[in-house]
């Protein structure tokens, strides 16, 4: 069976060694995996099938000052992004691994100018449940968040477990997702019902599990 490879990979984190090493920026090991993945996630993929292949739009890409001046613009902003916040350092909250929780999945969606039908930027998102501006479970996310100039509009939660009175029981919460730009508010309403668990039996679960938002339109500026 052919195994697909994403050339763009050797390509990315080739700049950034080379970037280290001409600039010593001294970024950490861990850094130039964010970094890399910053950049990877905000250009399309190159697959390829076989070692000629490989060689070939290598060299090809490798050689053309566009495409590179592209690469090296998004590594700019990872750059300032991962030297702002060192991600790899998550950690979690302290739980009581002995008593229940609500698990809430993280919460990804997307947010677009109905004006202009393009990402919003500049502009913040604000997580809340039941009322309440939620806290994140991992210390490096933040809410609200900023979604920047190459964020694509794009925004993510990780809401902290709730504690609860007892496992297997379901609970309705209600979810808003509230957008702030300029002083202009703009809101996204949606109901999600969960069961209690302990937290060793959802780990699984909660590491893996994804609610995706549909696009959020909202009538202002991109």
């Amino acid at each position: 069976m052919l195994e697909l490879k994403n050339i763009l990979e050797d390509v990315v984190m080739d700049v950034i060694n080379d970037l280290e090493n001409s600039k010593q920026e001294g970024i950490t090991k861990n850094q130039k995996v964010e970094l890399a993945s910053f950049v990877l996630n905000r250009i399309p993929p190159m697959y390829i099938t076989s070692d000629r292949g490989f060689t070939n739009i290598v060299n090809k890409y490798k050689n053309d000052p566009q495409f590179l001046a592209d690469i090296m613009i998004r590594v700019d902003e990872g750059l300032k992004l991962v030297k702002k916040i060192s991600i790899g350092t998550q950690s979690e909250q302290d739980f009581d691994k002995t008593k229940p929780y609500f698990i809430f999945p993280k919460i990804v969606g997307k947010v677009i100018s109905s004006r202009t039908m393009m990402p919003l930027e500049n502009a913040t998102a604000h997580l809340y449940i039941n009322g309440k501006l939620s806290e994140m479970e991992y210390s490096d996310w933040s809410n609200p968040v900023v979604m920047k100039h190459g964020d694509d509009g794009a925004y993510s939660f990780a809401p902290a477990p709730q504690p609860a009175d007892n496992p297997n029981l379901m609970t309705r919460f209600e979810i808003k997702i509230q957008i702030e730009k300029e002083g202009k508010t703009d809101s996204k309403f949606l109901s999600l019902e969960l069961k209690s668990d302990f937290l060793h039996n959802a780990q699984i679960q909660f590491k893996d599990n994804l609610l995706r938002v549909e696009d959020f339109y909202v009538a202002m500026e991109s």
